[in-house]
């Protein structure tokens, strides 16, 4: 399981570091422009203002804290001069280069700010899904109580799939909400509703001698 972990972390990295050199800040911040729109739609104002609060709060706490915001938009974030030397501008075939370069830094810090606003809305749907988790682990219990009492087969199979699937959702999630993709409000509470009935089928196949 922590090898699979550890897949997971070293892939969501490599996207947010390979992304901003393929997809520019006006992108971003496009797509950041139409999840903010399509929040307020369907969360309304008070909703939407707990989301936009927690994602500042991640934000502040991830990034300016830290002091990696103010790093990179104090000396990455700079207007590319487009000269070599005083009066020598760059040929032309390397400012093509030089340039989705220069919107690098930018970029990720935009990406950020997309992935902490997507990360606010799980966690809002967590919330309120909450008393359904907890329902799917009570019923987990019950029905490994009474496979126990009655002698019935828990499966070993069942069991180490539906952790592995339960990694997948939860990483592919995190990979999903670092890329420009356009994403639905209603993928939320699917994949947690989704969590919680392997939490279950998880829960009923823990072995007798466990």
């Amino acid at each position: 399981m922590t090898r699979h972990g550890l897949i997971w972390l070293a892939l969501i990295v490599a996207i947010f570091m390979i992304s901003p050199l393929l997809v520019s800040p006006d992108e971003y911040k496009t797509t950041m422009d139409r999840e903010i729109a399509t929040a307020q739609r369907w969360y309304g104002e008070e909703e939407f203002a707990d989301i936009a609060e927690t994602a500042h709060t991640l934000y502040q706490g991830v990034m300016v804290r830290t002091g990696i915001d103010g790093l990179l938009r104090n000396h990455f974030t700079k207007p590319l001069n487009d000269e070599m030397a005083p009066g020598y501008k760059l040929p032309a075939h390397i400012s093509s280069f030089a340039k989705p370069i220069d919107g690098y830094w930018k970029g990720l810090l935009e990406n950020f700010t997309l992935f902490f606003f997507r990360l606010a809305q799980a966690w809002l749907w967590a919330y309120y899904m909450g008393p359904f988790i907890l329902a799917s682990i009570f019923d987990g219990i019950m029905y490994r109580k009474a496979k126990i009492a009655s002698f019935q087969y828990t499966s070993p199979t069942l069991y180490n799939a539906s952790w592995h699937l339960i990694i997948f959702l939860m990483a592919a999630s995190l990979v999903s909400f670092s890329i420009t993709i356009n994403f639905s409000p209603l993928a939320y509470p699917m994949v947690i509703a989704s969590i919680g009935f392997l939490i279950r089928l998880l829960i009923s196949n823990i072995q007798h001698s466990a």
